[in-house]
């Protein structure tokens, strides 16, 4: 699905915006969760742009069938054990349609890079692997209707569903939070609104 994508990237991204065919689209990351300047200026950084989120690294591997042991030797022991706790729930999805794919929506004014799109349990849903607790669950949940809005508007097709999936640190089991689209939309709308006229 992603080479039907009609539009052509500028800019891939930098931390505040996505520029395509010349229009710049805030990032809806930064909307959810503003930072500090001290924040802004650490991601801005070329270092911090190029990182790799390597338990993420691992899971999009795992899911796309091309994770090897290397790789996870590679990895620090508390990232591969973060990983090898959420595969029962990566087992969970398939039919992936898009993976960390920039979208936007002309409706909404921002823009994004959804993490993955794909069936969990057999429902299309936006997809929200956490490793850490920088965002709340509503915050991820917020980001996850956006993107959900966006994919819509590229693509025309609804997504049914939201899907978390976090660690939880007393439990071998990892947590999957789902909610409904429907949910969330009026919060974002109200944020985005806030957003613009300031």
């Amino acid at each position: 699905m992603r080479n039907t994508l009609k539009y052509n990237i500028e800019k891939q991204f930098n931390k505040m915006y996505i520029c395509i065919n010349g229009k710049q689209y805030p990032m809806i990351t930064n909307i959810i969760k503003p930072l500090g300047k001290k924040g802004m200026k650490n991601l801005l950084s070329k270092e911090k742009i190029e990182d790799n989120n390597p338990i993420l690294d691992l899971c999009y591997n795992y899911l796309n069938g091309t994770l090897t042991d290397n790789m996870v030797r590679k990895c620090k022991p508390e990232d591969s054990s973060y990983f090898n706790k959420l595969k029962i729930k990566l087992n969970s999805i398939d039919n992936i349609v898009i993976q960390q794919e920039i979208l936007f929506s002309n409706t909404l004014k921002v823009g994004g890079v959804v993490p993955l799109v794909a069936n969990f349990n057999d429902v299309l849903s936006v997809i929200y692997i956490s490793t850490d607790d920088e965002l709340s669950i509503d915050e991820m949940f917020l980001l996850c209707t956006a993107y959900s809005i966006m994919f819509f508007d590229l693509f025309d097709t609804p997504i049914e569903q939201l899907v978390i999936l976090k660690n939880n640190k007393n439990s071998l089991i990892p947590n999957s939070y789902i909610e409904n689209v429907d949910k969330y939309i009026k919060k974002l709308i109200a944020i985005l609104k806030k957003h613009l006229r300031n």
